[in-house]
């Protein structure tokens, strides 16, 4: 089924993209809490123990942050992109594509039956399109530190 390879290649770097927001955004959020303060200038006004202890605390963050998001990293599969269109679709249309006929083979009337409806699936399969990414990660961020954080390095 090549008009499937679009709408699956799409939905897959959708979650891809998806894999990067949900396990990368501790980093970012290390990232503006430093550049932040260095942007303000914070760096001359404070005695130099305190911004080398400062900048030994965000190093050991980035590099916390950093193995942390590429622990969770997964790079999905096709058949995961492939299962997320299925989804996205009524009757789920794919999935009745790729299965067979358990029950009345070997039945004229009920082999044409199942035939019929492979092809009203595989017609519906034309109708496939890309499925969006949720790219939300405020169910997982406590407190909006995010937020804070975005909102402290525009500041």
């Amino acid at each position: 089924m090549r008009h499937l390879r679009f709408p699956v290649a799409a939905t897959r770097v959708g979650m891809v993209a998806e894999q990067l927001v949900r396990g990368f955004w501790p980093f970012w959020t290390v990232c503006f809490l430093t550049l932040a303060p260095l942007m303000m200038g914070w760096h001359e006004l404070m005695p130099l123990e305190v911004f080398w202890g400062v900048a030994v605390v965000s190093v050991i963050a980035f590099l916390a942050t950093l193995v942390w998001g590429i622990r969770r990293f997964r790079m999905p599969s096709v058949a995961e992109a492939l299962e997320r269109v299925d989804a996205a679709l009524p009757g789920r249309p794919i999935a009745a594509v790729a299965d067979t006929q358990a029950i009345g083979s070997g039945d004229a009337a009920s082999e044409a039956v199942w035939r019929a409806h492979l092809a009203r699936m595989a017609e519906r399969t034309k109708e496939a399109h890309p499925v969006e990414p949720d790219l939300r990660v405020s169910d997982r961020v406590p407190y909006g530190l995010r937020c804070i954080a975005l909102l402290f390095f525009v500041a």
